[in-house]
């Protein structure tokens, strides 16, 4: 806060600032003038002590450092022998351990040495062991061992040759095969692995048994015990007589004996030879047939032995040597060290005597010269201390007088300076506060602020009732002794003045409430104080002439005088409701209150809030005590300032403790005799309250205030404060969202519209008739076409109120918007939706085609696509939802599926209502997806749909273009209220003309804009068709399906027509009261078809369209003439005849039909029949089914059998009817039921339900509006 605006709301508390000011002034005097004096008396006190204390400190010190300079001598002297005696032993005890270290490392290492010779020693005997085959055996010992094992390879072969002799298998034993001979690498080890195998493989061939068994006449013999232990018993079985089976048993047990032997004996034989034959082959290996191996191996251990012997004593003499000058070495070594440490450590021990000595002698010549440097010291700081001292005497004796004197003038220019405050204060309460009497309308109109201060009552002030106020000594007398201190309100410094009353006091305190109110009003700005009052127990009657305020905004007064409990509490929660919003939105951390930021707002001044509560605690539940104090605390930051008034003599409710509300008011209590200020400092001070003026000035005066406070309601904060520099005109870009700003949020903040980021994807608004709903979405739509390119952001705007508030978009072609529709029809409204839903799956699949998942990631991919942003904006969307039929519910599909989808994609949705209730709505769950919702004034009801079912906030707003954004789903911490800027329709019309021309500027071409106005007529000229043939430099060739332009489509697509082939039943009828738009679509009618062919002489020398028109124009209708000036204007060969001339005119037809029948020619030129008012052509009227004319077949066909006939057969021959009839009931008068069928195609204007189902067998016709129609 600045200083000037601290100084004056400073002035707002200034009666109680200066009585605490005065109170504060004695004190310090009072205060001053004993503490100087106790001042003087502590200093000199305090100086003769500390000199005391410093000389006993300078002889402790000296003593001191005497004995400390003597014990460090005789410590340092003891250190240098105690460090030399460690020093000179340490030194010893290395030299003896250098001497035992070289004995002990000589005997080591000679140790090692006698160990690495024997080591030696092993190696080599090992080694010979080796070389002998691991074997310590001696030569000749080897050598009988070789001996040994070729006798007894011999002994083996000997011993199987005995055994196959002894078996009878010693004959025909096959050669044996040449081998190669397998001898042991060693000599000494030779045959011995021959002579194992050999061993086993003669314990296997002694082991067979089946030679055994086959060995001599033991098979013979077997035989025999067989027969004979066999031969009984088989016998006595089948009888001794029948000897020839006996005999023949025998023999054929013989048979079979031969049979087994000879098998047996084969089997038995392989055995053995196989045997044989293994260990012969062993034999052969192992060479015992070869006398020489032995020999050999026997020269070879010779050899073998004496090369081991040689090597061995080789070896040993060499690890001898080696050992000896090992040895030698040692000893040599050993020497060395100990002389070097005989020649070391004896110089090192006298080095360290003579260092001890010099060490001594320094320390004797230090110590004298230490002595004498304390004492001269001594008498130095003796000196000074005493010239200290005398000094700080002087300087005490000097700063009392001047302390003294320096107080009487504080104490002087404290009271001339209240004097004068006070005179301030009462010219400047006078010049704020007039009389009543004297306040005019030019003063209640020149408010243009808060006055400074604002008088109600007067205080007496005696300086004798202030403790110490009258001083002791009279040189200090002030002059003034008694005051008239002004009282003034303590707004904003304090929020509340506190009456506590009892008895005849109530009377009197509301009395004080009333003057203090009306004391406001006049005072403040107009329309900057509005009234909260609480009377419980009066019911509204002694504040009754305030509500003269509601008669011209009851804002001023919220609405009435509060009396209920629960209307107590809910009124005290919408003040705190309105703190939260003041500290949260406006003040936060830039304001330090209230003033300072309405200094700063302009048109965003907030009001003050002023609450008057007579006779507390009555009626006051709790809950509404507790928010009472609760406004006490915070409510002068915030603009609430409170005039309250307490019955002593009641109880508090619970929980409630007057004196902690006492600490933030004024308080002033009633006497008896009259009230006093309780003031902190100064205690009870009398005053003399205000009284109000008499009941009619009274009344007045509200008045005044209230008129003028009408005429300021309305806050206009421009739109200007929101439009960037011109050169950052569509410098914004949108592919991390859309940022526009819609209003001003305080003083200082703007509140954007953000979406496209997290949950901030579609938008609601809601808002009562009145509230800046529309200005909110100009302001939109105009700021948003400002910032953003149209490559950026393009706009859909749908309006189905009935007015033009889109229309400007439309008439200025905003290159932003590709849809504008005004006052449209649901059928459009449906239209837009499906456009969306095809344009949200085309993005898909582009987006699926580049492998992006928003359009945020297709931006960044394909940079130079334009991909722009999309917003939908639909004003009074429930209209989709007024009837419960396909419309509703596709488009209430359509709706959800772009809010669902469209994050994705770059579409958003706002939608825009006065109300969200009725029953037919949005479904809960597609409003749930609108994280976005914005409130302005509306009922309870709505504020509970827009935003939560606890959030009631938008209730309490209470001016137009006020609102809340919220970004959370409508939950209350989502809450942030603002003021939508003010754009007035010429302003916002001249921004969209410099849009206009910006876009010129920057060359950008706009898509063809598509405008709908469901309030006018179809402009044939918007028909794409026709403004191309149009175009043309020559007519068009020969049409095969000729369409006629009827009207612009409800819907995003082509204009409608009918097109005319040639079959039967291709006529059109127009039904409907509507004469002029009748009179437009034939008119339309004919042109269009006129431009699709050729006229006479265009067409290669062929015949061209021909029209002819029956014109039934009323002749005093406004429209006499106009189908004359249209034909003459058509260069086709056209005939045009009243109801007079119909039937000759239809003759001709019916002429030209039946010739074409005779013919049968099928490229016949078109003839379109155009029937204006069919009902006036009585010729043409049906005939009736039982007439007498038609038993005469001589007589020619009537005006209406022609007619019957051309509707019947003319469309399959190119001729065609366009009739218009103003009602079903003239048409059935006209045409039969066969004739009716020939109209197979129809345009229905406005008519009755039942006409319409008639005619299309649908009610849509009752439906239509004035400028609709259905084909």
């Amino acid at each position: 806060m600045s200083d000037t605006s601290t100084t004056e709301t400073a002035r707002y508390d200034k009666s109680s600032q200066l009585l605490a000011e005065l109170c504060l002034l004695v004190g310090e005097r009072a205060a001053a003038e004993e503490a100087i004096k106790q001042q003087f008396v502590a200093a000199s006190q305090k100086a003769e002590q500390g000199y005391q204390k410093q000389r006993r400190e300078l002889e402790s010190w000296y003593q001191h450092e005497k004995q400390t300079a003597q014990q460090e001598y005789l410590s340092l002297r003891e250190k240098t022998l105690a460090d030399f005696q460690s020093q000179y032993e340490a030194t010893s005890r290395q030299y003896q351990a250098e001497l035992a270290a070289a004995q002990q490392g000589f005997d080591s290492q000679r140790e090692a040495a006698k160990a690495a010779y024997e080591e030696a020693r092993w190696e080599i005997t090992a080694m010979s062991e080796a070389a002998r085959g691991g074997s310590n055996l001696e030569l000749k010992d080897i050598l009988a061992a070789l001996d040994a094992r070729w006798e007894e390879l011999h002994e083996i072969h000997r011993r199987a040759t005995e055994l196959l002799q002894r078996w009878g298998q010693w004959y025909d034993i096959p050669s044996p095969e040449p081998v190669q001979v397998l001898l042991e690498q060693h000599p000494a080890h030779r045959f011995e692995r021959a002579l194992e195998t050999a061993r086993k493989q003669m314990l296997s061939l002694s082991g067979l048994m089946l030679p055994r068994l086959t060995q001599g006449m033991r098979p013979l013999l077997a035989l025999t015990a067989s027969v004979a232990i066999l031969i009984y018993p088989v016998g006595s079985a089948i009888g001794w007589e029948n000897w020839p089976w006996l005999a023949g048993g025998v023999v054929a047990v013989l048979a079979i004996y031969l049979v087994v032997v000879s098998w047996l004996n084969r089997l038995a034989r392989r055995q053995a030879i196989d045997g044989y034959v293994a260990l012969r082959r062993t034999l052969l290996e192992a060479g015992f047939d070869r006398p020489a191996l032995l020999q050999n191996a026997r020269s070879q251990c010779e050899k073998l032995y004496q090369g081991i012997y040689e090597r061995q004593n080789t070896e040993s003499q060499r690890a001898l040597e080696k050992f000896t000058s090992t040895m030698k070495r040692l000893k040599r070594q050993y020497s060395e060290r100990v002389q070097q440490a005989e020649s070391t450590f004896p110089a090192r021990l006298a080095a360290l005597e003579a260092q001890r000595d010099r060490a001594l002698e320094e320390l004797d010549g230090q110590y004298p010269r230490r002595i004498e440097q304390i004492e001269q010291s001594y008498r130095t700081r003796s000196q000074e201390l005493a010239a200290r001292y005398e000094q700080a005497r002087q300087e005490n004796q000097q700063r009392y007088d001047r302390q003294w004197q320096e107080m009487a003038e504080r104490w002087q220019r404290g009271t001339e300076r209240f004097d004068q405050q006070v005179a301030a204060l009462r010219e400047a309460c006078q010049s704020c506060c007039p009389g009543w009497e004297a306040i005019e309308e030019q003063h209640l109109a020149a408010r243009r602020e808060l006055p400074p201060a604002i008088q109600f009552a007067q205080a007496s002030i005696r300086l004798a009732d202030i403790p110490g106020g009258l001083p002791e000594d009279q040189r200090l007398m002030p002059p003034q002794q008694q005051y008239t201190l002004p009282l003034v309100l303590p707004f904003p410094q304090r929020s509340l003045v506190l009456f506590k009353v009892d008895g005849p006091g109530r009377s009197k305190a509301i009395e004080a409430m009333q003057a203090v109110m009306l004391r406001l009003l006049v005072s403040a700005p107009p329309g900057r104080i509005r009234l909260t009052v609480i009377d419980p127990v009066g019911l509204g009657e002694d504040f009754s002439t305030f509500m003269h305020l509601a008669d011209y905004d009851e804002q001023l007064i919220a609405s009435r005088i509060w009396t209920e409990s629960s209307h107590i509490e809910q009124r005290l929660a919408d003040i705190t409701k309105h703190m939260e919003d003041v500290i949260q939105v406006y003040l936060r951390k830039e304001f330090s209150s209230i003033a300072e930021y309405n200094a700063f707002a302009g048109e965003m001044a907030e009001p003050y809030r002023v609450l008057a509560v007579a006779n507390f605690p009555t009626n006051f539940s709790e809950a509404a005590a507790s928010r009472l104090k609760s406004i006490v605390a915070s409510g002068a930051r915030c603009g609430v300032f409170a005039l309250v008034s307490v019955d002593a003599n009641m109880p508090m409710p619970p929980h409630f403790h007057l004196p902690d509300v006492e600490q933030e008011a004024l308080v002033l209590r009633w006497t008896g005799e009259g009230f006093v200020w309780e003031h902190p400092l100064y205690g009870a001070a009398p005053v003399s309250l205000e009284q109000p003026p008499p009941t009619e000035r009274f009344r007045q005066l509200v008045r005044a205030v209230a008129s003028q406070a009408k005429d300021v309601g309305r806050v206009e904060v421009p739109f200007s404060c929101t439009v960037p520099p011109p050169q950052q005109w569509w410098d914004a870009e949108s592919t991390a969202g859309i940022d526009v700003p819609l209003g001003r949020v305080g003083a200082m903040k703007l509140q954007n519209l953000d979406l496209g980021k997290g949950t901030s994807q579609h938008v609601l608004v809601a808002g009562k008739t009145g509230s800046g709903k529309s200005t909110l979405l100009h302001v939109l739509i105009t700021n948003l076409a400002i910032r953003y390119s149209p490559d950026e952001v393009e706009l859909y705007l749908v309006d189905f109120k009935k007015g033009v508030e889109f229309k400007a978009y439309s008439r200025y072609q905003l290159p932003h918007a590709r849809v504008v529709a005004i006052e449209s029809e649901r059928e459009f409204g449906l239209s837009v939706l499906q456009r969306l839903d095809g344009e949200l799956r085309q993005r898909g699949d582009l987006f699926r085609k580049h492998g992006v998942q928003d359009i945020r990631a297709f931006r960044a991919a394909q940079p130079q696509a334009r991909m722009p942003r999309i917003l939908l904006i639909i004003d009074e969307f429930q209209e989709f939802f007024v009837e419960d039929d396909r419309i509703a519910q596709e488009a209430a599909l359509l709706l959800d599926r772009l809010v669902r989808q469209g994050r994705a994609f770059g579409i958003h949705v706002l939608l825009g209502s006065q109300t969200l209730g009725g029953a037919y709505t949005l479904a809960r769950s597609t409003i749930g997806q609108m994280a976005v919702r914005i409130a302005l004034q509306c009922s309870e009801s709505d504020a509970h749909l827009i935003l939560s079912e606890d959030n009631t906030a938008a209730r309490l707003l209470t001016r137009p273009g006020e609102a809340i954004y919220n970004d959370a789903n409508g939950l209350y911490e989502g809450n942030h209220p603002f003021q939508v800027v003010w754009l007035p329709d010429h302003e916002r019309d001249d921004y969209l003309q410099r849009i206009a021309q910006l876009a010129q500027q920057r060359g950008f071409q706009a898509p063809k804009q598509i405008v709908f106005e469901g309030n006018a007529l179809a402009d044939l000229r918007e028909d794409p068709m026709l403004e191309e043939l149009l175009s043309q430099p020559a007519w068009p060739a020969a049409c095969t399906t000729p369409q006629a332009f009827l009207g612009a489509a409800v819907a995003i697509k082509e204009p409608t027509a009918a097109g005319f082939v040639r079959h039967n039943g291709s006529n059109l009828l127009v039904v409907g009261h509507r004469d002029e738009s009748a009179l437009g679509v034939l008119a339309a009618s004919l042109l269009s078809l006129a431009l699709q062919h050729p006229a006479d002489g265009n067409c290669g020398g062929a015949a061209g369209a021909r029209f002819y028109v029956l014109d039934g124009t009323r002749p005093d209708a406004p429209e006499v003439g106009y189908l004359n000036r249209l034909v003459a204007a058509v260069p086709h060969e056209t005939k045009i005849s009243g109801p007079r001339g119909a039937a000759a005119l239809v003759g001709e037809i019916a002429a030209e039909l039946e010739r074409r029948q005779t013919t049968g020619q099928e490229s016949e030129f078109p003839l379109y029949l155009f029937i204006y008012n069919l009902g006036r052509f009585r010729d043409l009227r049906k005939e009736e089914s039982f007439g007498f004319s038609g038993f005469d077949e001589s007589q020619p066909a009537s005006p209406a059998a022609q007619f019957s006939k051309i509707l019947r057969d003319g469309p399959a021959h190119g001729i065609h009817t366009i009739a218009w009839c103003d009602t079903y009931v003239n048409l059935q008068r006209m045409v039969d039921r066969q004739g009716l069928q020939d109209f197979e195609m129809r345009v229905l204007f406005q008519m009755n339900a039942t006409d319409s189902r008639c005619l299309m067998d649908a009610p849509d016709g009752s439906r239509l509006g004035v400028c609709r129609a259905v084909f």
